[in-house]
């Protein structure tokens, strides 16, 4: 029996479902992004890598990555909501987030028993969401928070990690722009 993908999220985001009429558990998911927004900086850390873990687990149910690209972009709505807020922990925690996304897609870190999102997903889906936390970032490169700021040049650094020539393009044109 085939399953369908429904990939229409509710207004307000508050579900999403991933098969045809099941819903994924999003209480862990909104912890999650509560505490990404946690005044406290160790908090925001956990619940990045809380975000990576929950991650791995929900690429591990679902069974095609058309399915996954509907989950990865619900979570990219949030994490554009972060960046977006005018709330400076929520703006850090979405670098975070934009961080553990990353290392997701590249395994940056060099964790060998973090498993790579991209084999779950398309290069282009992947270059697409790169390319996509590059612009979320744009916003922050002039914030008059310097804290925020730095983190935001410190995501877009990590961005240019997987060595595609996008990356690479897409930081040279924003530092020259500094």
């Amino acid at each position: 029996m085939s399953t369908q993908v429904n990939s229409t999220i509710p207004a307000g985001g508050d579900r999403v479902f991933i098969n045809a009429g099941t819903p994924v558990d999003n209480y862990t998911l909104n912890e999650i992004f509560k505490d990404l927004q946690s005044k406290d900086e160790i908090g925001r850390e956990k619940a990045a890598e809380n975000l990576k873990e929950h991650l791995v687990t929900i690429s591990r149910d679902i069974s095609s990555t058309d399915q996954l690209s509907v989950y990865n972009n619900f979570i990219n709505k949030r994490i554009f909501n972060l960046i977006n807020s005018s709330d400076t922990n929520a703006q850090l925690g979405g670098t975070q987030a934009i961080n553990a996304m990353v290392d997701l897609i590249t395994n940056a870190t060099g964790n060998p028993t973090l498993p790579q999102l991209a084999l779950s997903t398309t290069a282009e889906q992947n270059s697409n969401m790169i390319t996509r936390y590059a612009s979320y970032l744009r916003r922050l490169l002039s914030s008059k928070n310097m804290t925020v700021m730095k983190a935001a040049i410190s995501t877009l650094g990590n961005l240019a990690i997987p060595g595609s020539s996008l990356t690479g393009d897409f930081v040279e044109f924003e530092t020259k722009n500094l």
